[in-house]
């Protein structure tokens, strides 16, 4: 942030700051000659596309450049050069109507304004500065008019069409960003009267005003009295030496004295650092703020203010109105209901004897004279119209087709009026923001103000766009709706051209106030600088292609399916690579321990993964409404929370999405081996190196890599268990395993047998339904599970409202995590609270089942073991399936396979034409997907399979130096986000491989007596638990050969907690240089 210093040449020079009275009348004269030529458009794109070259266009290309970094936009301007309204606009007398200190950016604060209210020229000649202080010139395509634009659904980006106006050539410009600044003074609102045609003068609206004409010893007819009546007519007579000047006045305006003299005064005194001009100008805000109260309804305070501000207006229009001219200029009505003008030498200026102030309305214009309907008789040589802008006109005068072919111009007019959401956005209309738009005028403060509101909301909605997080933004049409419902109501008690103000303003047309904003300045400020993220859409990539975000079946099928194997091809020569650390495993795991390794300095590392793509299970898993069974929120990696997850429990290919951008931002592509199978593990122990032997899936060629680390995030739900049925082999049919689906497979029409009711079933069966066209689906229910009421949205709302900052993401984040934790107790055996919280759990789930379930069902589904001994399942649709007409649930298992149907154990005959089973994963098949030679040639896989899988906390293995388990044995709480216990795992290999990492030892294992510690710990505790226990009730994929490898017996709080704080006694660590053994 800066300040600027004017060289006030403009005082020198105003011309040379001013649009030319020829070039203003060809761009927005009545009769517009616009040069257009034959032949191709001129085709060029950008990121971002500006519309308008003033205060609004040019403080989105600051904000883009300096907040966001990003310079590849365009502004396009009609004119010849920036400015906008201070370009245009040259009126004699013509300035700022609020102190220029507030009307200016507040990045590029100017030290020397030569008073409260600047001229034009001088207000110019500030804009110039700027513009050339950031460069823009470069970026403008001056003598550019816009006049239509298009949404490209299909390449989600505008296509911008118009004209250049210097050689008529077409223009054709696509953007993914528009950002239109086009003002809403703009268009001359011209004086309309009979006879006007036939007047022998001269005529000229204000807005457009012609400096080659000559005022001196004229008579001039000035008709309207707002603001810039109220600056002109001062000018005219002291400065163009008129014979005499009448002021037809249209109406009544609230005159408030001169913004008192002390303010620039302190303004002089405090500009020699920027901070002084701060103050100021909050001085300038809160002073205005003051009277923000008179504009809204009839409480005590808004009469209170409204008095006193009437009292000054009226004790100072009072004092220098003459008599005469008080029925034509003293209001009668609620103050603020028109602009409140700050006078500064109109008042003084009434009692001048050139000048006459004429009431009345206009009857017709002769060839030298304005007729009055009284008869009146105005002599006129020139007649200058102060009669305002056309805002509706100027609104409409451009084409927006947005989505779907919506012409927003259509939107409009069917919908009452014109609007924009938060003043920015229009439904229908991606990526597309008005700076300045609908509603976003507040009575008594700066329009610069307002802009920069404006552009910061933009700044934050971009943000993610142009950093590639999704493609687009929108507003709900439910929300924008409500907006213009909210607005219009507010406005309709307020005093802006209202009934209860008690006049006629150009704040509202027909009905309805497209131009006034209902609230404070402040709440404009704090809205823009808040999102409502919940009332906005994000389209993710993911959503419009989720094919694109998925394995290929016949990829899947090679490394996973029922008859995977990895082809061996020793005809070509093994390729060599080494590292100091290696990760096996391209899912949350890996790439968390990839983001641990980045943090600690240590970039020299590789990934290896089977699949062709990062993910892990959310690449593979791609069934049908395959989606997070936890809050996303909670399911995501602490350091890169996503702010814009478009439901509580995201889809498959969302999940997939955000993994890539992470990978992506932290440049980890580059290092991955992917399509890469692992299949040898080697401890070398004079080395104290580990040789990974790996495949590749699709030519069989060998790769050797030596690493010091090896971090093994491989996951234990990859390799699915295949349904082991009599006569399967004889099926005609498609049988798929849903780890496995094969999407090629067309469902329509056909019966569908669905074998299962865990996870994957219950979020399967529901979609198979809605979206596939079925014929019929028979479920083969293999157990009970406790189904618990969906995941409440309010939790989605409270995440929505407060995603605007990270503090905010983490805070809904630790009290889902905190909701959680309190099921801990669910688990274990404490006398009172597993009782009560076991209760509450059991009543929730079978009220909803009870509430949701067809009866005939509700045995099938109603557990009669300890709640907690499977995983809860939080419903996804399956209860209100249940009740679809085509679907049947059955409990008797399946006693043959036959060419095409099921023969189920109670005799009845189905038929199938597909077949897929839900039947979840090998857990003990995924531990020895490869295998693991530690030290002293130690066989972990038969050590594993004599004493069961386990891992010292979660992490470490016997006799295997340097080799961490992420997310390995034990690791899983049944009530948790397993991300949450891969992050922990990784923040204790970067504490105990700290001494390795850093080159203080040459490696550390876990203690083997600890080890077997651990696993008699672990296992004892876990007696003692619901987890697929003879105290549970149930068998469960948890426990395998009296062994319970998969959860975690205490609280994640604990894990965290553990994981924070190793046990380093418990530890040993290799001296460099010997074989010497020591603890930490």
């Amino acid at each position: 942030m800066a300040t600027l210093q004017l060289t006030k040449e403009s005082h020198k020079d105003p011309a040379k700051f001013r649009i030319t009275y020829e070039d203003a009348d060809r761009v927005l004269g009545e009769k517009k000659t616009w040069l257009r030529a034959e032949g191709p458009a001129l085709k060029t794109s950008s990121k971002i596309a500006i519309i308008g070259g003033g205060f609004g266009g040019i403080a989105a290309a600051m904000r883009f450049k300096k907040e966001l970094k990003e310079d590849d936009f365009v502004i396009f301007e009609k004119h010849d050069k920036f400015g906008g309204t201070w370009y245009a606009n040259t009126y004699p007398g013509c300035a700022s109507d609020i102190p220029a200190l507030w009307y200016s950016f507040y990045d590029e604060l100017n030290k020397n304004w030569s008073e409260l209210l600047p001229p034009q020229y001088e207000m110019e000649e500030y804009i110039l500065q700027v513009v050339k202080k950031y460069m823009l010139e470069q970026k403008a395509r001056c003598k550019s008019a816009i006049e239509k634009f298009v949404w490209d659904d299909d390449n989600s980006e505008w296509v911008l069409h118009g004209v250049n106006l210097a050689n008529g050539q077409p223009i054709e410009h696509r953007a993914k960003i528009v950002a239109s600044a086009r003002g809403g003074l703009v268009m001359p609102n011209q004086f309309r009267a009979k006879g006007l045609e036939n007047f022998k003068g001269a005529y000229m609206h204000s807005a457009l005003f012609n400096h080659n004409v000559s005022f001196k010893g004229k008579k001039i007819v000035v008709v309207g009295n707002g603001c810039s009546g109220n600056q002109l007519v001062p000018a005219l007579i002291r400065d163009y030496e008129p014979e005499s000047v009448v002021q037809i006045v249209r109406s009544k305006h609230y005159i408030m004295p001169p913004l008192p003299s002390v303010l620039h005064k302190l303004y002089q005194l405090l500009s020699f650092s920027r901070l002084g001009l701060v103050i100021v100008r909050i001085l300038l805000v809160f002073g205005a703020e003051l009277r923000y109260p008179m504009y809204a309804g009839d409480g005590f305070f808004a009469r209170l203010v409204r008095r006193a501000c009437t009292r000054q207006s009226l004790r100072y229009m009072n004092k220098y109105c003459p008599d005469e001219y008080k029925p034509y200029i003293i209001p009668d009505y609620k103050i603020g209901c028109k602009r409140i003008i700050f006078d500064k030498y109109y008042m003084p200026i009434l009692r001048d004897s050139r000048l006459r102030i004429q009431g009345g309305e206009i009857s017709h214009v002769e060839e030298h004279a304005v007729v009055m309907k009284d008869g009146t008789k105005i002599p006129a040589d020139i007649i200058v119209a102060c009669t305002g802008y056309d805002i509706k006109a100027n609104s409409l005068s451009t084409t927006i087709i947005g989505r779907n072919g919506q012409d927003v111009g259509e939107l409009w007019k069917n919908e009452g009026g014109m609007s924009a959401y938060e003043t920015v956005m229009v439904k229908g209309c991606p990526n597309m923001f008005h700076i300045a738009g609908p509603n976003s005028a507040t009575g008594h403060a700066s329009v610069v103000m307002a802009i920069e509101n404006c552009c910061s909301y933009i700044m934050k909605l971009t943000k993610p766009i142009l950093a590639g997080k999704y493609a687009s933004v929108e507003v709900l049409p439910q929300a924008y709706d409500n907006w213009f419902t909210t607005v219009q109501k507010k406005l309709s008690t307020a005093v802006f051209g209202t009934k209860f103000g008690g006049c006629v303003s150009w704040y509202s047309a027909e009905g309805v106030n497209s131009t006034a904003y209902p609230w404070s300045q402040i709440t404009y400020w704090w809205r823009m600088n808040h999102p409502k993220w919940h009332e906005l859409e994000n389209p993710r990539e993911s959503h419009k292609r989720p094919q694109d975000f998925r394995i290929k079946y016949e990829d899947a099928a090679a490394v996973l399916g029922p008859h995977a194997t990895i082809a061996a091809n020793d005809a070509q020569k093994p390729l060599y690579s080494q590292s100091k650390i290696a990760m096996i495993g391209a899912g949350v795991s890996g790439i968390s321990a990839a983001m641990t390794c980045l943090k600690q300095g240590e970039d020299d590392f590789v990934i290896f993964d089977k699949h062709d793509e990062f993910g892990g299970t959310w690449y593979a898993n791609t069934y049908p409404g395959c989606a997070c069974d936890i809050p996303a929120v909670w399911y995501s990696f602490h350091d890169e929370v996503n702010s814009n997850w478009s439901e509580v429990q995201p889809p498959q290919y969302e999940l997939e999405e955000y993994i890539l951008k992470v990978v992506d931002k932290y440049g980890i592509r580059k290092k991955a081996f992917l399509g890469t199978a692992v299949t040898v593990l080697r401890y070398n122990d004079k080395e104290a190196t580990w040789t990974i032997e790996a495949r590749d899936v699709k030519s069989g060629r060998k790769r050797v890599h030596t690493a010091q680390l090896v971090l093994s995030g491989q996951g234990f739900l990859v390799q699915p268990k295949q349904l082991s049925a009599p006569g399967l082999q004889e099926f005609q049919g498609e049988y798929m395993h849903s780890a496995v689906w094969n999407h090629n497979v067309d469902f329509h029409g056909k019966n569908v047998i669905v074998v299962g009711n865990g996870c994957s079933a219950n979020q399967c069966v529901p979609v198979l339904l809605r979206d596939y066209g079925v014929k019929s689906l028979t479920q083969v229910a293999r157990s009970k599970h406790y189904i618990m009421p969906p995941i409440p949205d309010s939790l989605h709302s409270a995440y929505q409202a407060f995603a605007g900052t990270r503090l905010g993401i983490l805070l809904v984040r630790y009290v889902a995590a905190s909701v959680c934790e309190l099921r801990f107790p669910l688990f274990k055996q404490f006398p009172f609270l597993t009782s009560l919280v076991a209760w509450f759990n059991h009543s929730a789930s079978t009220r909803y089942v009870e509430k949701t379930c067809p009866e005939k069902y509700q045995a099938l589904v109603t557990p009669d073991f300890h709640i907690g001994c499977k995983r809860l399942i939080f419903d996804h649709g399956y209860m209100p399936a249940l009740h679809d007409e085509r679907m049947e649930l059955t409990d008797s298992t399946i006693a043959q396979v036959e060419a095409h149907s099921v023969v189920l154990k109670d005799g009845r005959r189905l038929p199938a034409d597909i077949i897929v089973a839900c039947t979840g994963y090998d857990v003990v098949k995924s531990y020895h997907s490869f295998d693991i030679v530690g030290r002293n040639n130690t066989d972990i896989q038969a050590l594993w399979t004599k004493e069961g899988i386990s891992a010292y906390e979660t992490t470490l293995v016997r006799d295997c130096p340097n080799l961490f388990l992420i997310g390995g044995p034990n690791a899983t709480t049944g009530h948790s986000s397993m991300i949450l216990a891969i992050e922990n795992a990784c923040n204790y290999f970067a504490k105990v491989a700290g001494p390795v990492l850093k080159g203080s030892a040459k490696s550390v294992c876990v203690k083997t007596e600890k080890y077997y510690k651990w696993f008699e710990t672990i296992q004892e505790e876990l007696k003692h638990s619901v987890f697929g226990t003879p105290l549970g009730g149930c068998a469960s994929w948890y426990t395998s050969g009296g062994v319970n490898s998969t959860t975690y017996p205490w609280s994640q709080v604990t894990y965290w907690w553990r994981m924070s704080h190793p046990k380093w006694s418990e530890l040993e660590y290799e001296k460099v240089g010997g074989e010497e053994k020591k603890e930490r």
